[in-house]
This record gives C-alpha cells, sequence and structure tokens, in this order.
C-alpha cells in the first residue's frame, strides 16, 4: 500500500512501553541525591567557617562585637549583587532591558539610551563603545544598584512597599525579642515631610504603653499623633495639635453631659448652662450635674489648666462625673433652697445685667439639707 494512505478500519497500533524504574535504579537515584546534598551541606558549613573566622578577626582587629560585624555583613542577596562589580557585561544587560521598560519616557535617561542605542549598531556591540561611553553606562548602573540598596524608588508605591517591608522586619525582630528575653520597646516611626511618601508604625509593649500613661498623662494614640505633629511641622505643629486635643476632649464633656441630661429629663438640651443652671437645668429640667471634679462650676472652655480639662475628662469616661435625675421630693428642695438662697442676696439665678460675672458655685448636699 502506498505510503500516505489511511486506514479508517485499522486497529491502533500499540505504542512500546517503557520499562518502570527498577527498584535498584530508584535506590540508586536516591543515594545519588542524598550525597548531593551531603556534599552541598558541607560545603555551605565551611563557607560558614569561613565566615565566621573573617567576622572573629574583625571583631580582634577593631574590638567590635560579633553582633555589630554580622549586621555590617549582611550577607542578604542585594547587598552581595550590590557589592559586585560593575562590569560591560552586566552594565549592557541592565541598561538595554530598562531603558526599553522603565526608563522609557524619563528624560533623565536620554543620555544612557542613546548610548544603548550607538552600541546596537555597532559589531561587537558595548565591547567596541569609546571608554568615555562605557563609563556612562557604567556610572547608570553603579547608580541603579545604589537606589535598589536604599529602596528609595522612582514610584511612591514602590517606596511605600519598601518602607513595609522595612517596618514589618523590624516589628518581627522586636516581637521575638520582646517574647524572648523579655525586652520592652516604645517603637513609633512617622514621617518627617509631608512631601515624601511614608508609612507610620508603631509597636509599644505593655511597659511602654504604661509607660506613656503615666509619666505623659495622654494615651498613646494622642502621644503619637503629637509626635508626628512635632515631626512635620515642629513646636507650631505641636501647639496646634496639643489645643485640637484640647477642644475634642471639651466637646466630648459637653455632648456627653447634655446627652444624658435630655435622656433623664425627656427634654432636649440645646446647649449647657452653667450662669443660669441652677434655674435652667436643676429646676426646669430636675436634673443634677454629680461628681463635677474643677473647683468652679464654670464651662470646661473657661478652664486656665489643660490638666483640668484632662480630669474632668476622665470622670466623665469613668462614670465619677454623671448627670443624676431628682425624684419630686429632692427636686422641692432644691426649689426651696435656691429661693432662700436668693432672697440673702446669693446670685442663685446667676448675674443681672449689667453686672460683672462672678464664677458660680455647685450647690452642696449639706447646703440644700440632702443626706444620702
Amino acid at each position: 500500500m502506498a505510503h500516505g494512505i489511511s486506514r479508517p478500519n485499522a486497529p491502533p497500533r500499540k505504542r512500546r512501553r517503557v520499562a518502570a524504574a527498577s527498584a535498584e535504579i530508584k535506590e540508586q537515584k536516591r543515594r545519588t541525591a542524598k550525597v548531593a546534598a551531603l556534599c552541598m551541606h558541607s560545603e555551605v558549613q565551611d563557607a560558614l567557617d569561613v565566615v565566621d573566622n573573617l567576622i572573629e578577626s574583625i571583631v580582634g582587629k577593631f574590638g567590635k562585637s560579633f553582633e555589630e560585624i554580622q549586621e555590617a555583613l549582611h550577607l542578604g542577596g542585594h547587598v552581595l549583587k550590590a557589592q559586585r562589580r560593575p562590569g560591560i557585561n552586566n552594565v549592557c544587560a541592565h541598561c538595554e532591558a530598562q531603558s526599553q521598560v522603565d526608563w522609557v519616557g524619563d528624560p533623565s535617561k536620554d543620555r544612557v539610551r542613546h548610548v544603548v542605542e550607538a552600541a546596537r549598531k555597532l559589531p561587537r556591540t558595548y565591547l567596541d563603545l569609546s571608554q568615555e561611553q562605557q563609563q556612562v553606562l557604567l556610572d547608570q548602573l553603579a547608580a541603579s544598584r545604589a537606589e535598589e540598596e536604599r529602596g528609595i524608588g522612582a514610584k511612591p508605591a514602590a517606596r511605600i512597599q519598601d518602607s513595609r517591608a522595612v517596618l514589618q522586619h523590624i516589628r518581627r525582630e522586636l516581637v521575638n525579642l520582646h517574647d524572648r528575653d523579655k525586652m520592652e520597646f516604645l517603637f513609633v516611626t512617622t514621617t518627617g515631610s509631608t512631601g515624601k511618601v511614608a508609612v507610620t508604625d508603631t509597636f509599644l509593649t505593655p511597659s511602654a504603653t504604661a509607660f506613656i500613661n503615666t509619666v505623659s498623662k495622654t494615651e498613646p494614640s494622642v502621644w503619637i499623633s503629637s509626635f508626628e505633629a512635632f515631626a512635620v511641622n515642629g513646636v507650631q505643629g505641636l501647639l496646634h495639635n496639643h489645643e485640637l486635643r484640647k477642644d475634642n476632649m471639651k466637646a466630648h464633656i459637653r455632648e456627653t453631659l447634655r446627652g444624658q441630661i435630655a435622656t433623664h429629663s425627656g427634654r432636649p438640651c440645646n446647649r449647657l448652662e452653667f450662669e443660669g443652671y441652677e434655674k435652667l437645668i436643676v429646676e426646669k429640667l430636675g436634673v443634677v450635674i454629680e461628681g463635677w471634679t474643677c473647683p468652679d462650676f464654670v464651662s470646661p472652655s473657661n478652664f486656665k489648666l489643660i490638666s483640668q480639662v484632662e480630669e474632668l475628662y476622665r470622670a466623665v469616661n469613668n462614670g465619677t462625673c454623671y448627670v443624676r435625675k431628682l425624684d419630686k421630693a429632692e427636686h422641692d428642695k432644691h426649689i426651696l433652697s435656691n429661693q432662700a438662697r436668693a432672697a440673702l442676696g446669693e446670685e442663685v439665678y446667676g448675674t443681672k445685667k449689667g453686672k460683672r460675672a462672678e464664677v458660680l458655685q455647685p450647690t452642696t448636699e449639706s447646703e440644700t439639707g440632702l443626706d444620702d
């Protein structure tokens, strides 16, 4: 039959089966792989011994610690690559690849691209370049390696990723030290300029958190935001941040007490009255404010010291300063007591029009004749 004519009814041709590897062959392969692994392990151990001896010699020569020299060497792959001498072979590979990808449309790399294009037209490409042209490429490779080593890229996303990787490594090491050796850390990072893209990170051990709360009398989050404000804007930023924090605490005090007054009285409290407290809050709404920490019963906006604002802020949050609803008997006694005090000339219901405002003292239990 002529070649090329198919036989539709012909039985399928059986392919020769490949003989399975025998158990002896498999065992031989395993032994060979094991010997190769042991040889590589032995070579690695020899290399480590050489490195250890080298580190010890540097330690003895300069009087540094073993860990310090170890950290200075830092035998990571990117460091070894950066330390390798830039020759013309890896220079041409780097510049040619980058000129087609990352350097497209970058005016600062025009000179390098012109050298790359000129090398392509030469018989031996880069080997026939002049010494000056080769030096241009060598300088560019050195600059690229330095840029990669510093982690500073042309794109903000690359800088953020690099910062995040470095901070994650530092955090991991600090966590290990804390768990292993019970070391305490106060680690805070923030950007020093709004023109730089950076990642803010914090790592506070329990002792560091307690230290901030005890010494600075502030929450760690507030302390960290103050540090960031100072890093970016100096003292002015810190003062501005301080004022914002004080204003936020005052607003929180007012809103919390107003909400409690509205809840207990069943009537909306549009503003927290201080000068007309007895008339507009106690007598009209039937509630009193207990646990006021400041000696003078005035608006938090009139507090002279930030410590007074912080003390009242903590009292409101802890529930020691709160609004209490008066029963009918207490309410009537308050009204009678206020009227009697007003009859004696005391300005219980605030200052009259045209007179200088004075500080109003809160009503005490002894003055109202009430017992707990």
